[in-house]
């Protein structure tokens, strides 16, 4: 594997063995090859949708968690408002207090006149019910605004999906679905190449086959007009053989 980002995808290379454990001779040898991305991601969508833009292009470099393109979004942002509404609503709340404060103090007053023998005791149970209801009430109302704010957080992340982001930093190497078109849950939106590590595939006769080269290094020597030489090490050997 090289790390150099600019390799052209698809380029034939010539690959040079510097371990004397894959030479015959103990000369170096050269190999055909082809320098692919590690990762390549079929970009989609967690939502259906019109795609109303696309943010890059086929070749356009892109960050891991960059918006590329986005589905419309009008009915969310609508949705999302009506959700704020309601979760900054505290009219409920403040009544509910207010009623529970009222019944505190008409309680209180009851209990004071049951003390002295002036009001009847099934006045002072009334009391006491009213009370335990208010303060039934005003749990029910903080309940709902506990609620509305789960509601704004859905909608907001609802809001959210509908930016599509990249999943990795790498180049757009296609680009599937145009501004328009609908967008199911099967869509792939645009392909994306990870290339901060790259796979070389290396072609070698199957006389060299059983060498222990796993580990070993060579020199990756891209074709023009990349050029240059680059380290890499071998990671595995396929074993099954082209005919």
């Amino acid at each position: 594997m090289i790390r150099p980002a600019a390799f052209l995808l698809g380029s034939a290379m010539v690959l040079s063995s510097i371990s004397s454990a894959a030479t015959a001779q103990g000369a170096e040898r050269s190999f055909d090859c082809v320098i692919k991305p590690r990762e390549v991601v079929a970009l989609g969508s967690a939502a259906e949708g019109v795609l109303v833009e696309r943010l890059v292009e086929r070749g356009s470099v892109v960050a891991a968690g960059q918006p590329v393109a986005r589905l419309d979004d009008s009915r969310q942002r609508i949705r999302l408002e009506q959700a704020r509404l309601a979760a900054d609503r505290d009219v409920e709340i403040r009544s509910r207090r207010a009623t529970v404060a009222f019944r505190e103090g008409e309680l209180a007053r009851v209990e004071n006149l049951a003390g002295n023998n002036l009001t009847p005791a099934i006045q002072l149970e009334r009391a006491r019910l009213e009370l335990e209801l208010a303060r039934f009430a005003l749990d029910a109302a903080l309940m709902d605004q506990k609620s509305a704010g789960i509601e704004l957080d859905a909608a907001q992340d609802a809001l959210e999906r509908r930016t599509i982001r990249s999943s990795v930093a790498g180049v757009v190497t296609d680009t599937s679905v145009a501004p328009g078109a609908f967008v199911g849950s099967q869509s792939t939106i645009m392909t994306l190449a990870k290339l901060d590590i790259l796979n070389v595939d290396v072609f070698l006769p199957t006389t060299l086959y059983g060498l222990p080269v796993v580990g070993i290094e060579a020199i990756v020597v891209p074709e023009e007009p990349i050029g240059g030489a680059y380290t890499a090490r071998i990671e595995t050997v396929d074993q099954v053989f082209d005919a």
